[in-house]
């Protein structure tokens, strides 16, 4: 099993210098290895099966946060977006009431001033 991780990570560390799947095989098959683990790995890592048992690189290690509920971190993240939303929408809402209180006495008041002055 650990000479197919070795397969595996050479043909992608290949496939990463770009080299094509071909010559990653003949450069593997030059190096020794078994010619049938060599297809294996060359098919599962074509078909994106990769092995599970695969390490973990040392650049990668501590990067990724383990979730242990995704559901309830991702409703954790939504409540708080959900309260600012009620909150925009009431102070909008509110804001429309006083607009609309204030151009009905207003409209009231401009009538007394144009009839003040004779206009209206």
């Amino acid at each position: 099993m650990t000479e197919k991780l070795e397969i595996v990570g050479g043909l992608k560390a290949a496939l990463e210098r770009g080299w094509s799947l071909e010559q990653a095989k003949q450069s593997l098959l030059n190096a020794g290895y078994n010619p049938r683990d060599i297809e294996d790995s060359s098919r599962a890592l074509n078909s994106g099966v990769l092995l599970m048992s695969e390490p973990i690189h040392a650049e990668t290690r501590g990067k990724f946060k383990k979730i242990e509920h995704p559901e309830e971190e991702y409703i954790e993240k939504r409540k708080g977006k959900g309260t600012i939303i009620i909150v925009v929408l009431s102070l909008i809402f509110i804001s429309l009431i006083g607009l609309l209180f204030a151009t009905i006495f207003a409209k009231e008041k401009l009538f007394e001033i144009l009839k003040s002055l004779g206009i209206a």
